[in-house]
């Protein structure tokens, strides 16, 4: 339950199911001392406790055993228990700080030249061919300050595409009365403490405090933005009444990107919501807003009726054999892609992955979100098919990292996939506005 994030948001700030078993590991201690017995409630316990408490991709936590193991001498081995958070430091392996160190490309040249382009088109032509480039044969120098600049002139040119820019720019009407009234949720104020330390751990942000506030104002202001834009529907699902009813992943993921830079963030997030690649990796955007009434009402978002319609689509064509083990174990591709994207990969990939997968999207088009996730299930496939054959498909899907992807190794593919469908696929996807 607590693999999705909005889950554990929700159970937590309900009904403090954390301090729950905190009680109980320290219940389980022995008489007259520290040490928790180690059985399987505690073991699990501790799992759960460590897995909801820190955020992070395969190689930025590390989770306990579920179970007791043998060491190599044949000796049974415990994991570290606790019964106060913060967590042990063996399950927070340390992560490299910022690079200050400037690499020169011919994608930073072209970002840094500040030259007016009077064709959008021609401009983002040129980038997405220099991003490409190196993303496919320098990797390594697409990280930091560079995707930064990516990110916000993609966003500034493609505003002035008609066929990106498929919403309304909205100007913000509100005030700043109107900001310090809007009222979060109790799990939307979990989501920015828990984001918060995610940044601190990834050593993006540094201090708790001060970014704390700054994201509680972003999501504040964003929230005011996007609840002036909502129709009022009378429908019997509840949740299209009031704002989005989950946490913002994507608006948190953003903040982390600019590095807690709230401005920044918002200048992105303003420019970027008038852009139909928002319907899909910013799934607060569209929630009772301007869509097509019968979609609305319906309480589909596009990513679901969209997004992951083409993924299945392209995976009966590339993966077959995915396709087949979905269907024998009673799941859908559907349902853990949108999973999965819902979240922005949080706890799924590591940091500079998700940051990759946003930039690929916003700068390469946002079909690029299907391609990736027919290639995360490419990657996956050999162990799709062992855990469809052991009935535990869903469970590994859910609960595991996706380990050893990483964004740009399979960007060669996802452009083959480009190549291949994209008429269809970026086509749908950008009809979404239309009746």
């Amino acid at each position: 339950m607590v693999s999705c994030l909005d889950t554990y948001l929700l159970l937590q700030s309900q009904y403090k199911f954390q301090e729950f078993l905190l009680q109980e590991q320290d219940a389980n201690k022995l008489e007259g001392s520290d040490l928790i017995i180690n059985d399987g409630l505690s073991l699990e316990r501790n799992y759960i406790l460590v897995k909801t408490f820190m955020i992070g991709g395969p190689t930025e936590r590390t989770l306990p055993s579920r179970t007791l193991e043998e060491d190599k001498s044949g000796n049974l081995k415990a994991p570290a228990l606790f019964s106060s958070y913060p967590i042990p430091r063996e399950y927070q392996p340390n992560i490299a700080g910022r690079s200050a160190m400037k690499q020169e490309n011919d994608l930073s040249k072209f970002l840094g030249s500040g030259r007016p382009e009077k064709k959008p088109n021609v401009w983002m032509e040129k980038c997405r061919d220099l991003f490409y480039k190196m993303a496919a044969s320098k990797p390594d120098q697409a990280k930091g300050n560079l995707l930064q600049q990516v990110l916000e002139q993609t966003v500034a040119q493609q505003c002035h595409i008609q066929e990106e820019a498929i919403f309304h720019l909205f100007d913000f009407s509100g005030t700043d009365s109107t900001i310090k009234n809007f009222k979060l949720l109790p799990l939307q104020l979990l989501g920015i403490k828990t984001a918060v330390r995610y940044g601190i751990h990834l050593k993006v942000i540094n201090t708790s405090s001060e970014s704390t506030e700054n994201l509680t104002q972003l999501v504040k202001l964003t929230g005011c933005f996007l609840r002036q834009q909502q129709r009022s529907l009378k429908s019997s699902l509840r949740f299209l009444e009031g704002s989005y009813p989950g946490f913002d992943w994507f608006t948190a993921t953003i903040f982390l990107i600019f590095n807690g830079h709230a401005e920044r963030a918002w200048n992105f997030l303003h420019k970027f919501s008038s852009l139909g690649a928002s319907g899909y990796l910013w799934m607060a955007r569209l929630h009772a807003s301007l869509l097509p009434i019968t979609l609305l009402s319906s309480g589909i978002p596009p990513l679901f009726s969209s997004t992951a319609h083409n993924i299945e689509l392209v995976l009966q064509i590339e993966l077959p054999l995915v396709t087949s083990a979905f269907t024998m174990s009673g799941y859908t591709p559907s349902q853990i892609c949108f999973h999965w994207l819902s979240q922005c990969f949080w706890n799924y990939l590591d940091w500079l992955d998700i940051v990759h997968y946003v930039t690929v999207c916003v700068c390469l088009g946002v079909d690029y979100q299907v391609y990736l996730c027919v290639a995360i299930l490419r990657h996956l496939q050999e162990n799709i098919l062992s855990h469809m054959q052991t009935q535990d498909l869903i469970i590994y899907l859910k609960e595991e990292s996706i380990r050893n992807f990483h964004v740009l190794d399979h960007i060669k593919f996802m452009k083959e996939l480009e190549t291949k469908y994209r008429k269809i696929v970026l086509s749908d996807m950008m009809n979404i506005s239309k009746p």
